[in-house]
């Protein structure tokens, strides 16, 4: 993986603001293509709108917006959106560092970007987008595998990249391929804000399944020396090992029986 080497933080923001600040790319990109673009954004907000991950009147926010096409194409599919960039491009996009997001914890119920390779600092990112995320909300992320040209800041060259830099309650569920808006395929990636709860219980259910794992394999390892034996002989020799009791097969068989219908006890 490629990662652009900076002196400091603030050589860092003065190389990506150039990007945006460049009167050549604005004019460019904000003419008849940019009508184009925030149309197919608008069409791929509806998309994933259709699959849940927002809903008619949610918040949104688009980190690394630049002039504000996927704003308006996710203000389009029904979200009330705001993009931040290093350079403001009012009234879509406002100043602000996607490691630092300028807005209180728990605020948005969706959150996108493409511009995921232009990062300092993944984690940090990863951190503050969990941070302004609602619990159970949605966070989208383009990824173009391999892209590094003269304004990324590291390439990403697989998902292990993304899912190795995730905070702890934020869950990768979903990775397709889609067409972005230079017509490239690139990977869109669906991530889940999970509840600190909920990590408690998985962590619960994790550690139940550990132990349970332990238990099977000393169980297993006691009734291989049976394994030879038919059923009656595996009972006895269970018994006299200790590893159960006369009481255990009566209360077993007991319950066995019971499964049975009425009319078919009297077989046994």
């Amino acid at each position: 993986m490629q990662k652009r080497k900076y002196h400091d933080y603030d050589e860092y923001l003065v190389h990506q603001a150039k990007k945006s600040l460049s009167a050549d790319r604005k004019k460019r990109l904000t003419g008849g293509l940019s009508v184009v673009r925030t149309w197919i954004f608008r069409e791929r907000f509806k998309n994933l709108k259709h699959r849940n991950a927002f809903k008619e009147g949610d918040s949104g926010l688009c980190l690394g917006a630049r002039y504000g096409e996927e704003v308006r194409g996710l203000k389009s599919a029904g979200c009330q959106a705001v993009g931040i960039d290093l350079v403001e491009c009012l009234p879509d996009v406002i100043q602000g560092d996607f490691h630092d997001i300028p807005f209180p914890d728990n605020h948005f119920d969706f959150v996108y970007t493409n511009s995921l390779d232009h990062a300092y600092d993944l984690k940090k990112i990863f951190s503050e987008v969990s941070r302004v995320l609602k619990d159970n909300s949605y966070f989208c992320i383009d990824c173009d595998f391999g892209a590094y040209g003269k304004h990324e800041s590291f390439e990403i060259t697989e998902l292990n990249d993304l899912i190795l830099a995730l905070s702890k309650n934020l869950d990768l569920l979903d990775c397709l391929l889609v067409w972005d808006t230079r017509g490239n395929l690139v990977r869109e990636c669906i991530i889940q804000k999970i509840p600190k709860e909920t990590n408690k219980i998985q962590k619960k259910l994790e550690t139940e399944v550990k132990k349970f794992m332990i238990y099977y394999s000393i169980f297993t390892s006691k009734i291989l020396k049976y394994e030879k034996k038919d059923s009656k002989q595996l009972v006895e020799m269970l018994v006299q090992d200790g590893e159960i009791t006369e009481e255990d097969i009566n209360s077993a068989f007991e319950n066995w029986i019971k499964m049975f219908p009425e009319e078919d006890k009297n077989v046994l």
